[in-house]
């Protein structure tokens, strides 16, 4: 279990190393807004298309969580570049 935790942390710290660089912040930004980050996943009688859309969704999410991202940084992000849909 140790040896897995540790190896949590490497990718974890991995993840901040590589989104933490102005071309990973811009690839971030660019994810956030492709995938659906700020708007809604539902698309009517569509579930399969829904189900499609949260698991892009989710990945995003999930990325957010590792780097403790927060509504401060994304009013950063739009700032600099922009929103696009």
């Amino acid at each position: 279990m140790v040896l897995g935790l540790e190896r949590t942390k490497k990718i974890y710290q991995a993840y901040k190393t590589v989104f933490d660089s102005p071309s990973g912040k811009m690839v971030l930004w660019d994810l956030m807004t492709r995938f659906g980050i700020m708007r809604s996943s539902f698309e009517g009688e569509k579930p399969l298309q829904l189900a499609f859309n949260e698991g892009r969704r989710a990945t995003i999410l999930f990325i957010q969580q590792v780097l403790k991202y927060n509504l401060s940084d994304f009013d950063k992000a739009e700032k600099e570049y922009g929103y696009h849909d």
